[in-house]
């Protein structure tokens, strides 16, 4: 009778067990071996199942996923012979909570009265609502700190960065301009015509008058005051009049002016200079266009 009962503990076993019972003879035999296997194993599964659970936490995931996930494995804890405590569980579910919930955590833990995990789970579900909503709310509102500081007009600090922003992301590469002085802001590395202070009619109001500007003046050459040697090669002048030995320019330079314009060259000639007694010729002298 035995021996038919062991046969029908086999035919029921599953065939990756099979081959540790099929040699053995008696039912008891075969329940021995197949708790003394199971054992360990089954251990070592409630082991692993709990440093799960202690270990989980609340990443890319909804918070009822997450208690989904951790309801599993307390159910296979639960079915492998041991148990946990739904304080611990408790435990483990505020551990995996990230730090957007801590307000929420230190309210569970600072409860003078237990809390079940029937009660925990709405309270939890409604937190994951009202932080969802705050986010919601605070990615549609800019910060009032921007608003405040954020650069209004055309200032002359906003230019400068900008134009600090351009140099950086340009600094790899030469400079065609490196040497080239600015007549309005008297700044390296542009010219008048590129000058971020070009159009702007505030700039250097607090300052003396630009001398380079009466480079454009027209007046009348009514002045009896004689000046020596201006130091310069070449002179420019509205007037033919101022000049002789004129002839008409041919070349393709042009004269840039202090309000950044650059203007045509059409004579060029010997220069006169008034002085008390005479007028003196002057060489390099140019005339353009009125």
């Amino acid at each position: 009778m035995d021996q038919i009962l062991a046969a029908a503990m086999c035919s029921t076993i599953s065939t990756s067990i099979l081959p540790h019972v099929v040699h053995l003879e008696s039912t008891a035999e075969i329940w021995s071996t197949l708790e003394t296997r199971f054992q360990s194993s089954n251990r070592s599964k409630v082991i692993q199942l709990k440093n799960s659970l202690h270990n989980i936490a609340l990443k890319n995931q909804t918070v009822t996923q997450y208690l989904i996930e951790i309801k599993v494995l307390v159910d296979q804890i639960s079915a492998s012979g041991a148990s946990v405590d739904n304080e611990d569980v408790i435990l483990y579910i505020l551990n995996g909570l990230p730090q957007s919930y801590q307000s929420f955590k230190t309210a569970i833990r600072t409860m003078l009265n237990p809390i079940s995990l029937d009660q925990l789970y709405p309270l939890l579900l409604s937190e994951e609502i009202n932080l969802a909503a705050d986010t919601a709310r605070s990615a549609s509102s800019p910060d009032p700190q921007t608003v405040l500081f954020a650069p209004r007009g055309r200032g002359r600090r906003s230019r400068s960065r900008n134009y600090n922003n351009v140099n950086n992301s340009t600094r790899s590469q030469p400079n065609p301009n490196a040497n080239v002085i600015c007549q309005i802001c008297s700044k390296k590395g542009h010219a008048a015509m590129t000058c971020w202070y070009r159009l702007d009619p505030t700039y250097g109001q607090s300052q003396t008058s630009d001398p380079q500007r009466a480079l454009a003046a027209q007046t009348e050459n009514n002045s009896t005051n004689w000046f020596l040697d201006s130091g310069s090669t070449s002179h420019l002048t509205s007037s033919l009049d101022n000049m002789s030995n004129i002839t008409p320019y041919q070349g393709s330079d042009t004269i840039m002016v202090g309000d950044g314009r650059s203007v045509n060259i059409a004579n060029s000639g010997n220069g006169l200079l008034p002085t008390p007694s005479r007028f003196e010729d002057s060489t390099g002298a140019s005339s353009r266009p009125v």
